[in-house]
């Protein structure tokens, strides 16, 4: 009987630790959505990513009018309804058959609840569940500031429109080179005169603050480079939230390369942004671009492919020669049509879509459609070749090998606690400048 005793706890034991591993035991784990200001000489990043990995039940990030819901499927279901409460009762927010939504329409510096019910189909009857499946809370980023600098007597003089909400605003600055960010000043009124500084160039950025019973909550921020050098060239810059620095405090290859080269750049990266426009829920390159680009650049960098990967976009097909009409719903269309633009535009211009490291560290893992970021990163290269733009291919060469688990945690973001050890994806500076700068510098030659 002993020796049944002991057998019998064992395998309990075994049962718990089983079901531990699958999640059964697991408590709910909802991201910190909002940053609270722990580190006085830095703004902190927003967690807008988020992997498969890092979702147990329900995770939730927010701008300051949008948010990215991800959730854990639920089994024999047809698919999820969403709703959102800000204090006045549910309403229907979405009605979707994937996992993850993105949403917009939303109210910055609000507090939300978002829910999501299941539903089922059998026949024309659809059955939607009484209960919630998940809930959870987030509140919503105050409005970026839109600085304007002008010279002044004593310095550079900074205004900004004031933000709704908003208690306070905080005001940054960083020397190049730097990956930290120095308080300069908190003011309550929008404006500030920033005293001169020895550096003949540093950037500046301001953040609006709204306080909550429990913390605040620091809206994203828009850096601005300040120089008193003369440029020898500009640099236009868009892409997803790696070609944005979200990784490195908004320093990216871009800063580095348009520092080494006395460049004045224009960044107009977007986080989530994705190459092909199939999702209208976010921002795509070729919508960027010739909202942005009016006038011709010494240098064009291009960068973007994984949010189509990540989000199961189209991919389509490279079109024969002379072909003016592409489909932009897909990631060969839009690329396509983007550097049709952008060569008529800035003929001139060398422009270099950099290709970036394989963030998926497992081989073989595809996305709803069944493709691969390979595959993605493959139709890019075509594309690129057929235009005879230069690829910086940061997964071919000297690459960052995320399945390695030292170097992902070395050299990519540590910024909050969804990804403690960094994410793979977002790199730091230092991944930055070993991994990316050298081989946008050899894709120019």
């Amino acid at each position: 009987m002993k020796v049944r005793n002991i057998i019998i706890i064992i395998l309990a034991v075994c049962l718990v630790g089983l079901a531990v591993s699958l999640g059964v035991l697991s408590r709910k784990y909802v991201p910190a959505t909002t940053t609270t200001e722990q580190e006085t000489t830095r703004p902190a990043v927003q967690a807008t990513e988020i992997t498969e990995a890092s979702v147990e039940t329900i995770s939730v990030a927010v701008s300051d009018k949008k948010v990215f819901l991800k959730w854990r499927e639920a089994p024999d279901v047809d698919g999820y309804y969403i709703y959102y409460d800000t204090g006045s009762g549910w309403k229907e927010y979405a009605k979707v058959q994937k996992t993850n939504y993105r949403g917009k329409g939303l109210q910055s510096a609000a507090a939300y609840r978002f829910g999501i019910k299941t539903y089922t189909v059998n026949g024309t009857k659809e059955t939607v569940s009484s209960a919630f499946l998940y809930t959870v809370s987030a509140t919503t980023l105050p409005q970026t500031p839109k600085v304007t600098v002008k010279k002044a007597d004593s310095g550079y003089a900074l205004s900004w429109k004031a933000v709704p909400r908003a208690g306070e605003y905080i005001v940054y600055s960083m020397l190049p080179g730097q990956s930290k960010w120095a308080r300069e000043a908190v003011v309550k009124e929008p404006s500030y005169t920033l005293a001169k500084k020895d550096s003949p160039k540093f950037y500046i950025c301001v953040r609006a603050v709204l306080k909550t019973a429990d913390e605040k909550i620091l809206s994203d921020y828009e850096k601005q480079l300040i120089s008193t050098e003369k440029a020898s060239g500009t640099l236009f810059s868009c892409g997803d939230s790696i070609a944005g620095g979200l990784g490195a405090h908004g320093y990216s290859y871009a800063d580095l390369f348009a520092e080494k080269h006395q460049l004045t750049l224009v960044d107009k990266s977007s986080n989530a942004m994705q190459i092909s426009s199939g999702n209208q829920n976010v921002p795509h390159l070729s919508e960027i671009v010739t909202k942005n680009v009016k006038k011709a650049y010494n240098y064009v960098f291009l960068e973007g492919g994984y949010n189509d990967y990540a989000f199961g976009a189209v991919l389509g097909k490279v079109t024969a020669d002379g072909t003016e009409k592409f489909d932009e719903s897909t990631t060969c269309g839009a690329l396509e049509a983007t550097f049709t633009y952008l060569q008529k535009t800035c003929p001139k211009a060398k422009l270099v879509f950099v290709l970036i490291h394989n963030p998926v560290a497992k081989e073989g893992v595809t996305n709803n459609i069944g493709l691969s970021f390979q595959d993605y990163a493959q139709a890019i290269r075509s594309v690129c070749k057929k235009y005879n733009v230069s690829v910086a291919d940061c997964m071919a060469e000297n690459a960052l090998v995320v399945s390695d688990v030292s170097a992902s945690k070395q050299y990519t973001c540590h910024f909050n606690e969804v990804f403690p050890k960094g994410d793979g994806l977002q790199p730091t500076q230092e991944g930055y400048e070993l991994f990316y700068s050298p081989v946008i510098e050899e894709a120019i030659i």
